[in-house]
């Protein structure tokens, strides 16, 4: 194995020290096609062996004993990672640690990914939040797994989809509509349509829960080029594209 040169964007929001934050990009890996090149996932017709070359140099990147991956399903399960379990991706939207070595990672083409530390670094977590996530309430799911109480958690969210470029139907925004309001906008053409802005939703919920700090990296999945986007993808005729991971760890 080479060393990794996969693309790597270090969180910029004020965590604890002794923890590693970030995310991925879609450049410095081996994929082709539509893949092309740091494809994370295994689920979306990639080659596996070159997804599991892509995911270990992630690993020799990070120095990371482990990464606990997930597989994610738009839910709300929780688990609880450690050096034993992550050599299995169970099926759960967001997952908790307080061991060392042991990274989360959440693989994102739009949706938003959420790390949360508390404030020792002693305990981490992470979420994959799209709108049925959101709405079904993964995130206070994560927050009450979590060993520490809300007001002494920070949050950071990684790339996602702009409010600007996030295009919903009525059966989307009005789940929405009466207690994120201000997380939608008009449609320019079409009335029936609004733009949703999820990570507006994600850091109204995790304030509302008693988070006392949220950043957000300000990224678009969609107009950024560094990344993977779902929806991109559809709109220039691809059935399928690949998905990057944002990632927290204890040293």
């Amino acid at each position: 194995m080479p060393e990794a040169t996969i693309g790597w964007l270090a969180a910029d929001w004020p965590c604890p020290t002794g923890l590693i934050t970030g995310c991925t990009t879609r450049h410095g890996g081996f994929s082709q096609g539509v893949w092309q090149s740091n494809n994370l996932a295994l689920h979306v017709g990639d080659d596996a062996a070159t997804v599991r070359r892509n995911r270990e140099a992630l690993q020799a990147r990070l120095h990371a004993g482990a990464i606990q991956w997930l597989s994610q399903v738009h839910g709300t399960q929780v688990v609880r990672a450690s050096s034993a379990t992550a050599f299995d991706a169970p099926e759960a939207d967001a997952v908790w640690t307080d061991a060392r070595g042991v990274a989360l990672a959440i693989m994102t083409a739009d949706c938003v990914p959420i790390v949360i530390a508390d404030a020792d670094g002693d305990v981490i977590g992470a979420a994959h939040a799209g709108w049925q996530g959101l709405r079904d309430g993964v995130l206070s799911r994560l927050l009450s797994a979590m060993p520490a109480p809300n007001d002494r958690l920070s949050a950071w969210l990684g790339p996602a989809i702009s409010g600007r470029c996030y295009e919903v139907g009525e059966d989307v925004w009005s789940q929405f509509a009466a207690e994120h309001g201000d997380a939608l906008s008009a449609h320019p053409d079409q009335a029936e349509k609004r733009y949703l802005d999820l990570p507006a939703v994600a850091r109204a919920q995790l304030l509302a829960s008693g988070v006392r700090r949220v950043a957000s990296s300000g990224w678009c999945s969609y107009a950024d080029e560094r990344f993977y986007s779902h929806r991109q993808a559809g709109h220039v005729g691809q059935a399928t594209t690949g998905r990057m991971a944002t990632l927290i760890m204890r040293r």
